[in-house]
């Protein structure tokens, strides 16, 4: 099993196998050790049931294993709560951006992680948002009495026109409007 650079720095800085980092954070995420255990070391699942479970006890017996696993056990806890409370907007994004910073530069993880990013800070929406201020919107009114091109046009007009005739009006209006928009 090839693993990122991150997860090797981290098993040489704890000075332990690459499958203890992983065991240990499986474990955290709430496998059982024995799941924890035959995903971490799949090169194992040729040896015998009880030669796996020695093995299995003696990484879980371990001084740095417990270690490591109560610091990221410890790292869960702090980021989720007891499970009861849900945790806001912020907190997921600073989780997220502390997730995508620690990933490699040229890492496909680090792209989708950002991408995550941005969808919760809602950097599309405003520009959605911004799009939407240009859009004019016209409601024409419900009965011609209450239209706004019958009143404006009844006060430059010398006539005064009939809710009932604006539409004759404005059919035979080019020539006023062309008069004044000139």
């Amino acid at each position: 099993m090839e693993l990122t650079k991150g997860k090797m720095q981290e098993a040489k800085v704890h000075g332990v196998p690459v499958g203890y980092i992983v065991m240990a954070d499986l474990m955290a995420a709430g496998y059982c050790e024995q799941d924890a255990y035959v995903i971490a070391f799949p090169e194992n699942a040729t040896l015998a049931a009880q030669m796996n479970k020695s093995i299995r006890e003696n990484i879980a017996s371990s001084h740095k294993f417990k270690m490591l696993y109560e610091e990221k056990a410890g790292k869960k806890e702090d980021a989720g709560g007891d499970g009861g409370e849900l945790i806001g907007k912020e907190a997921t994004a600073r989780m997220i951006l502390s997730a995508a910073l620690s990933q490699p530069n040229d890492s496909k993880e680090k792209a989708e992680l950002l991408m995550k990013y941005s969808d919760i800070m809602g950097f599309k929406k405003e520009e959605v948002e911004d799009k939407s201020a240009d859009c004019i919107t016209f409601h024409m009114p419900v009965t011609c009495n209450l239209c706004p091109l019958l009143s404006e046009y009844n006060k430059q007009a010398q006539d005064k026109v009939r809710p009932v005739d604006m539409g004759r009006v404005i059919r035979n209006a080019g020539k006023i409007i062309g008069d004044a928009t000139d």
